[in-house]
């Protein structure tokens, strides 16, 4: 799959794949940007998609933690919860079950 040009590109693709919902285009995706109840409605259709927990915009990659208790769709967001030295402790050098991951692949 090639690399989308943004999460919206990506998302109004995905919509157009499921016929429950409403097609829509990216400019019309990032006008409900500040729609949480929207984006996880849309979430629960898009496996790949997840809600960022610090700004709740929709992402396709990014931080997982504790295997998805938790997501973050940057390092900005993650460190509003946890420190750089907490999350190389839940990372434990790619061991743990807190880690960067793309789930549109």
């Amino acid at each position: 799959m090639e690399a989308p040009k943004d999460i919206y590109d990506f998302l109004s693709i995905q919509i157009s794949k499921n016929p429950e919902l409403q097609p829509m285009t990216s400019s019309e995706l990032k006008a409900l940007e500040s729609n949480i109840d929207f984006w996880e409605e849309l979430s629960e259709h898009v496996d790949c998609m997840r809600i960022c927990d610090e700004c709740h915009l929709p992402m396709i990659e990014g931080f997982c933690i504790d295997d998805g208790r938790e997501n973050y769709c940057s390092e900005e967001c993650l460190h509003s919860h946890y420190s750089e030295e907490e999350y190389l402790d839940m990372y434990k050098d790619g061991e743990g079950n807190s880690y960067w991951t793309v789930w549109w692949e």
